[in-house]
């Protein structure tokens, strides 16, 4: 497994994210666009594109993956707010492809006054459009649970996973977010086992250190032991007072966890 941290873990902006995750030990660093608002975003457009590529090669730290932030809610909206979070989610599948990040977490929000059925029933119809840039590409599309809305047990992740039917859709399981929703993350890492793409690692409510919250991190790495997994674990750990040294504390945690250090 390989050790990657989203940019504001470590409190950087998409233009010093990679040197700094370089220096402070980390292989991969996971990008983020918002469909609501991706104006000016280092993966909005080739240039900022061209730019991590060109930090890829000189820190040797690899974009893991990519998020699009808004994603669920904006599938969920109003026409013109589909059309726009289909087209950035296409558009940031193209930006995953040049930078050889094959994977894209997608962001499950929804409008907390809509029925789940309802949001459900739109976030297929999205996709169905956007899974076949994905399919070209070779970029797996990851659907993930995000804060309360919605919550998506086991069984509605396998359902959202079969009703969007591609060989390119998997779960970006979050233990923290799991254990927020009232879900045990262990067990459900090994409920849905080969449906795991990829996975988040923090402590839940803000807490910044992992292994001084709630979390029964014994039987998290004993379910990802279990199902085989062996990606990336990515920090989307809050920062606490000091970005970096809760950041460096995090990975040395994982570390000692998978008998790395």
């Amino acid at each position: 497994m390989k050790i990657g941290t989203r940019t504001g873990s470590i409190g950087a902006d998409g233009g010093d994210a990679l040197p700094l995750a370089a220096e402070l030990g980390f292989a991969g660093v996971e990008f983020s666009i918002s469909a609501r608002d991706p104006a000016g975003n280092v993966l909005a457009d080739r240039p900022g594109w061209d730019m991590l590529n060109r930090q890829v090669r000189e820190t040797g730290v690899a974009v893991c993956s990519l998020c699009v932030g808004n994603l669920g809610v904006m599938l969920t909206g109003d026409a013109a707010a589909r059309e726009q979070g289909i087209r950035v989610a296409t558009e940031t599948i193209a930006a995953a492809a040049y930078l050889d990040s094959r994977l894209i977490l997608c962001a499950m929000d929804a409008p907390p006054e809509q029925p789940y059925d309802e949001s459900f029933a739109r976030w297929v119809d999205g996709f169905s459009e956007i899974m076949p840039a994905a399919e070209d590409a070779g970029v797996v599309m990851a659907p993930e649970s995000v804060g309360r809305t919605h919550p998506q047990s086991v069984e509605r992740f396998r359902r959202l996973v079969a009703a969007v039917d591609s060989l390119q859709i998997g779960v970006y399981f979050d233990v923290g977010n799991a254990h927020t929703q009232g879900f045990d993350p262990a067990a459900d890492l090994r409920a849905l086992s080969g449906l795991v793409s990829q996975i988040h690692t923090k402590e839940p409510d803000r807490i910044p250190l992992m292994g001084t919250g709630p979390l029964d991190w014994d039987a998290i790495f004993a379910a990802i032991d279990a199902i085989g997994y062996d990606g990336w674990l990515v920090l989307e750990t809050a920062t606490g007072d000091d970005a970096r040294a809760s950041a460096v504390y995090n990975r040395e945690f994982l570390e000692q966890r998978l008998g790395m250090a």
